[in-house]
């Protein structure tokens, strides 16, 4: 009889998985209850270092989910999420947990869920509007304690939107507060997140502003760079 190790070491290897066609997965006969932490019943997603596979791991205790160049359906569970989109018009959902998460490149609709969630703007160009088009990533469900992360972008402060400042503006007929910059980089790009409903203050973590540790770090990826499909 084979050692449980050695059983254990078996994977199957699925090329092309895509949850925006419509691909799923079925272990409804195995047992399993759901996502979680790889215990009691539960399996847990996670990336390889390479950053280009994500694996079911019954041994990890958070879970850190990349997405692809597709618009991406990502969501996560009760423990502390890492989730990184890409490119594409992603949907987030982190679930429970403390989680962090970025859209990357695309319109990306975000929701932390329940507990103290991060959100990350790596770069203008994930998250901007334009003198004639809105590409803004949507925050559902901004809530007192969430950070919002635009480090390294220019923006040194709230104010009125001008000299590295960044502006809170409610848009009462869409009921959603833009987190906005009034100058633009040299693309033509204005920084801008929206949050649904209003918000008369947000906790943002700018430049000059010290943190006590990166909020996402997923070893072998680029949060700039689309993964691999």
């Amino acid at each position: 009889m084979e050692s449980w190790e050695r059983i254990y070491s078996r994977r199957d290897l699925i090329s092309d998985f895509s949850a925006a066609e419509g691909d799923t997965i079925d272990l409804s006969a195995l047992g399993f209850s759901g996502f979680g932490d790889g215990h009691d019943g539960t399996l847990k997603v996670s990336v390889n270092a390479a950053g280009d596979k994500v694996i079911n791991s019954l041994t990890r205790d958070d879970q850190e989910i990349v997405g692809t160049a597709k618009a991406d359906v990502l969501v996560g569970n009760y423990a502390r999420d890492e989730i990184l989109g890409f490119e594409g018009n992603d949907s987030i959902n982190g679930g429970a947990g403390n989680d962090s998460m970025a859209g990357g490149k695309g319109i990306d609709t975000l929701t932390g869920g329940a507990g103290r969630d991060d959100f990350v703007f790596y770069n203008i160009g994930e998250s901007f509007r334009t003198a004639t088009e809105d590409h803004s990533d949507v925050i559902t469900d901004y809530e007192s304690g969430d950070i919002l992360y635009a480090l390294d972008l220019g923006f040194t402060k709230l104010g009125d939107g001008t000299n590295g400042t960044l502006k809170l503006d409610y848009d009462s007929c869409k009921n959603q507060t833009h987190l906005h910059s009034l100058e633009a980089n040299n693309q033509g790009q204005f920084f801008q997140v929206t949050l649904a409903g209003e918000h008369k203050t947000v906790s943002i973590a700018l430049d000059g502003l010290y943190v006590d540790e990166q909020p996402i770090q997923i070893a072998g990826a680029n949060p700039t760079d689309p993964a691999p499909v």
